[in-house]
């Protein structure tokens, strides 16, 4: 799956202190896609369709790991396929609610194909971008450097963390509302 934003946009974003030609800026900006994505519990955007195979939780409710459902092209229970509004109803926060029934407790009971993911999600592109700058700024993990008199600082990732892929606070608080509970 391609990275949230692009080395042309980390640029940007950097005022051309990072090139779009710097050789790290592809593998920094697929892994922080990969950390944010494994942070929300699910790939965000862009919409797609995934087929899944699920555990059954029992009673009405299923919880598909997702926050934004487009509709659901086929639910198969115990190999049973399921009517949409006749068997189940669902959400677009990825709620399933049986209609007659309970949900199976059973592992890898359920198999669902979905469409889900928001088109576009400008806030995540600009944490990876904000997430990048900070993890090239200080590759070998360097916080202050000094020549006599001079001397120069660079920011930390997280406390006491410099270079490498860490989520601030502030960015966190960002991903909180892509992310899925128990993500």
């Amino acid at each position: 799956m391609a990275a949230l934003a692009s080395a042309a946009d980390l640029a940007t974003y950097s005022k051309g202190a990072i090139s779009a030609s710097d050789p790290r800026a592809g593998d920094a900006l697929e892994g922080a896609t990969t950390a944010i994505r494994n942070y929300c519990g699910w790939h965000v955007t862009p919409v797609e369709t995934s087929e899944l195979v699920l555990d059954g939780p029992g009673g009405r409710l299923l919880s598909l790991p997702t926050k934004n459902l487009h509709g659901i092209a086929s639910l198969v229970e115990d190999d049973a396929a399921l009517v949409d509004n006749v068997d189940f109803r669902w959400s677009a926060d990825g709620s399933v609610k049986r209609k007659h029934a309970l949900w199976s407790d059973e592992f890898r009971i359920i198999e669902a194909t979905i469409s889900h993911g928001y088109a576009e999600a400008a806030d995540l592109k600009r944490v990876v971008l904000s997430v990048v700058a900070r993890e090239l700024s200080s590759p070998t993990g360097a916080t202050r450097e000094q020549a006599g008199a001079v001397s120069i600082s660079w920011a930390l990732s997280a406390p006491g963390v410099s270079g490498g892929i860490a989520l601030l606070q502030n960015e966190r608080s960002i991903l909180d509302f892509y992310r899925i509970e128990d993500a």
